[in-house]
């Protein structure tokens, strides 16, 4: 077993343990702030709907789009791009960003925590020995924005709808990363209960 497996093997035992408890602390923020994060998502895609307007372009999907790059830089951007039929080959997308960083914001902490139960029996751990699990980590924490896009699309999609004439009336929302394939996690005129089984 190498180091990586070893480190992997040790911090699998408070892994779960601590993302329940970072979760929780989200949850209390959001229900805490639930109105300035609805107001500025809203007011992002609105901004987005406005250019689209201004430029008389006609939305078909609005692909909500998780960026490496911000995992990277820690911004944990998510681009929200208004796009026309012709999906990824609409030559002029409108792009707003949007960060969730409250989801984010004990990451840093959990993986301190994390380095240290592991350096317990392991020495000398280096930073590149925890990216793994750091982005899996990363990873976790997207579900979570998928559930609350969940909770703030229906409200801006049809917030759109009554300031402009800019979405198509079966206009497709799409959650992904970055030029790959997404999933639909909204369509108006379909029930907004995507994720029931």
């Amino acid at each position: 077993m190498d180091r990586t497996e070893q480190i992997n093997d040790i911090i699998s035992d408070y892994y779960e343990e601590r993302y329940t408890k970072s979760k929780e602390k989200i949850k209390d923020y959001y229900w805490k702030n639930w109105e300035s994060i609805h107001r500025e998502f809203a007011q992002t895609v609105y901004r987005g709907a406005a250019v689209c307007s201004d430029m008389g372009k006609k939305v078909n999907y609005i692909i909500l789009s998780i960026l490496f790059s911000s995992s990277l830089t820690k911004s944990y951007e998510i681009q929200i791009g208004f796009y026309d039929d012709r999906l990824q080959l609409d030559d002029a997308p409108v792009c707003e960003y949007w960060s969730p960083a409250f989801i984010f914001e004990f990451i840093e902490e959990d993986m301190e925590f994390f380095k240290r139960m592991a350096a317990r029996k392991i020495p000398r751990i280096k930073e590149y020995e925890l990216e793994g699990i750091r982005n899996t980590y990363i990873w976790n924490h997207y579900f979570l924005v998928m559930l609350l896009l969940r909770e703030l699309i229906p409200a801006s999609v049809e917030e759109i709808c009554q300031k402009f004439n800019v979405l198509d009336e079966k206009v497709k929302v799409i959650l992904g990363r970055y030029m790959e394939k997404g999933i639909l996690i909204y369509q108006k005129g379909q029930t907004d209960e995507v994720f029931s089984s």
